[in-house]
């Protein structure tokens, strides 16, 4: 039965636990929620439970199904000749979407600086709490100002949706961080804390000087 995203929501989500499944299914050429499995091959289960432990990678757990294909965007996985890799970066403009993500990376080549990609629906309550309580703090502002910012909807169009499933996404927030000269680490949000954040962000800088001293 095809059931609109507004209305999968408006009718689930009350109803839906955070312990208990929630799918995401491709059906008719069209994106619906539903707490039940989605018919075989069009789709797969959203994990909404907090993040509580990072690894330091993307998660071991089998891939999200992807609906649009397996391949990511070209644009993800080009590469231009490397900048100078110290960086003076310092603003506090976001880019949005999977253009966007496009535009920080060339940024990043031509500057050296990293960048911090965040992924988010409208209705994950762990979304908002990230906007709430850890974005908005003074600390933390300062810290990605000197990261290349992007904010990526998967719902807003199949680049978006490609774009989550090749950087790992299987729940959200899911966010990002490192530059187009090495992997993206999956940040540690510390229960959603300025703390937990800053620390993450220090430890992904951290790494790119011990990168830049071996050079």
């Amino acid at each position: 039965m095809k059931i609109s995203v507004a209305l999968a929501l408006a009718v689930l989500l009350p109803a839906v636990s955070w312990g208990s499944g929630f799918y995401k299914c491709n059906i008719g050429g069209r994106t619906v929620y539903q707490a039940s499995p989605c018919p075989a091959g069009t789709g797969g289960e959203v994990d909404l439970q907090p993040i509580s432990s990072m690894s330091g990678t993307a998660p071991a757990a089998a891939p999200r199904p992807r609906s649009e294909g397996a391949m990511p965007p070209t644009s993800a996985i080009t590469r231009a000749p490397a900048a100078a890799t110290a960086s003076t970066y310092d603003s506090n403009t976001w880019y949005r979407g999977a253009a966007g993500y496009q535009a920080a990376m060339r940024e990043s080549e031509r500057t050296g600086a990293p960048v911090f990609v965040y992924f988010y629906v409208d209705w994950c309550g762990y979304c908002k709490k990230f906007d709430a309580a850890v974005l908005p703090d003074a600390q933390v502002q300062k810290k990605l100002r000197g990261f290349i910012k992007v904010r990526v909807n998967p719902e807003h169009g199949p680049e978006e949706d490609r774009l989550f499933s090749y950087m790992g996404g299987r729940g959200f927030p899911h966010v990002l961080a490192g530059d187009s000269k090495s992997s993206m680490v999956k940040l540690n949000l510390g229960n959603y804390k300025p703390a937990g954040t800053l620390a993450s962000l220090d430890r992904v800088l951290k790494a790119r000087r011990r990168k830049e001293t071996r050079r």
